[in-house]
């Protein structure tokens, strides 16, 4: 495989704490073809250094790996490259309460439609195997809190980071069985992480919490 890439960003300024970021990325591949993705960014400063909101809007494109082409127990020669279309938005708000505390939360709404998207699914005698979605839907929506406090040489920092995500097939076209609208297998719709992190001179303390809600193992929820 050959693969040549070049890409394209910039950044305008078109009014007072109002940018967007326009990207072009080309991607050349002498087994899947040449492809052009575009993508824009927003940024808009309602409280300049506090408060803005941001938008995105692109166009991926993702060639099958080697892995996934040639893996010896279970590559699949026959997949398609995955083209995806994703919008999303969200807004960022943070402060320093005082001379000791400072916040910062980011939440955000994330919309995505892939075209033959590759998934991992079992097959027979348990062997994963990559196959293409022919239309695939997630979205969702993230949202991040840190807050942090500062004495001297006394320091704690405490964060969260929530996703919940909704994946799922727009065609009943697996192997015959009904699949449409339904969470796809192993994608769990909550995951949320905890941080606690406090640090006085040369001593530090971490605390780390990661949850995983269930999550199902075949595509039709048997």
């Amino acid at each position: 495989r050959t693969l040549f890439s070049s890409f394209v960003n910039a950044e305008y300024q078109l009014l007072d704490h109002f940018k967007i970021y326009p990207t072009v990325r080309m991607d050349s591949y002498s087994d899947f073809g040449t492809e052009i993705s575009p993508s824009i960014g927003a940024n808009y400063e309602i409280i300049p250094k506090n408060f803005y909101i941001r938008a995105q809007l692109k166009k991926d494109f993702t060639a099958p790996t080697f892995n996934q082409l040639y893996w010896s127990t279970g590559g699949n020669p026959d997949l398609k490259a995955e083209k995806s279309y994703t919008y999303e938005g969200g807004f960022t708000w943070q402060n320093t309460i005082g001379n000791h505390w400072h916040f910062e939360l980011s939440p955000s709404y994330f919309h995505s439609v892939e075209r033959d998207g590759i998934r991992w699914i079992p097959g027979p005698n348990y062997i994963w195997s990559p196959v293409n979605i022919a239309r695939l839907r997630t979205y969702g929506a993230e949202s991040s809190l840190k807050l942090s406090y500062q004495s001297g040489p006394f320091q704690i920092n405490l964060s969260n980071f929530t996703t919940w995500t909704k994946a799922y097939s727009l065609k009943n076209e697996q192997q015959g069985v009904d699949i449409a609208y339904k969470q796809m297998p192993y994608v769990p719709q909550w995951v949320t992480k905890n941080n606690l992190q406090a640090g006085w001179k040369f001593f530090d303390l971490y605390i780390n919490q990661h949850w995983i809600d269930s999550r199902y193992t075949t595509a039709d929820h048997s």
